[in-house]
């Protein structure tokens, strides 16, 4: 791995993580196309780390504003906190439980694939589900948040999109857009710290080399920059954005991937 496949990993991240086309199915495939050394668990640690800090500073800028001019909203907080908790049991116990194949197995290229095409669909398909929906509702109550949930839970598998599968789900039942990407990217904190915190201890125990350090930083350096870019940008513009452009992209790049297995 050199500093110019660190660069290009660390931008895809940035961009993949917040948008619906899965940021782990891309690292899988960039990690086969660039033929990295170094372990591709640890790519993929530090560029969602990258991220995770990004989603961190601005919605603590944006909450500490909110407060300045409202005053510190303790109940609303609360109950933020309760919903990112409740959405995200049903990924943490799978993903427990599935640990060992989702190291192994499910980051074969094969499988990516076929996972980008799955996750492109339903969103092609839930897009479609929101356009013809009249009524539109920002709500997001306890059995709303527990659908998304649900659906976040198939995200464990790299290409299904965590974003994709959060923002189908809520605008497949007609939750207001900027509404439901807001709760998606709220969601990747407690969701990107599960999944990697305990790769992390084993990273520092582990013999990575000195060498492969400085490329590791400017993966997350990059990755943090080009993450709060997307995030600015998809949360400005989200009522606007065409959804079905990203499930499209997710199949043909799935159908790319698989392409790949027979050259």
């Amino acid at each position: 791995m050199n500093i110019f496949n660190s660069i290009i990993i660390g931008f895809i991240q940035g961009i993949t993580e917040f948008l619906p086309i899965s940021s782990s199915g891309h690292m899988v495939v960039l990690s086969d196309i660039f033929g990295l050394k170094t372990p591709s668990l640890s790519v993929d640690l530090v560029a969602h780390l990258g991220s995770l800090i990004a989603v961190i500073c601005f919605f603590g800028v944006k909450s500490f504003k909110e407060i300045k001019i409202s005053g510190l909203q303790y109940e609303k907080m609360k109950s933020i906190f309760i919903k990112l908790f409740i959405a995200s049991i049903p990924i943490g116990i799978i993903g427990y439980l599935l640990k060992d194949t989702l190291a192994t197995t499910a980051r074969t290229s094969i499988i990516v694939g076929v996972c980008f095409i799955v996750s492109g669909i339903f969103l092609i398909i839930s897009s479609y589900i929101n356009y013809i929906i009249k009524n539109q509702n920002k709500l997001l109550g306890i059995k709303k948040i527990m659908f998304i949930g649900l659906f976040q839970a198939f995200a464990i598998f790299p290409g299904i999109s965590r974003s994709g599968m959060t923002i189908s789900s809520g605008i497949l039942m007609g939750i207001n857009k900027k509404k439901t990407v807001e709760f998606s990217f709220l969601l990747s904190i407690p969701v990107i710290l599960g999944a990697n915190i305990f790769q992390f201890l084993e990273i520092i125990s582990s013999s990575v080399k000195s060498s492969d350090w400085g490329n590791l930083f400017l993966i997350f350096f990059v990755s943090m920059i080009i993450s709060l870019i997307t995030i600015n940008f998809t949360l400005k513009w989200a009522q606007k954005i065409k959804f079905w452009l990203f499930g499209f992209y997710g199949v043909v790049f799935g159908l790319f991937t698989l392409a790949l297995q027979l050259v």
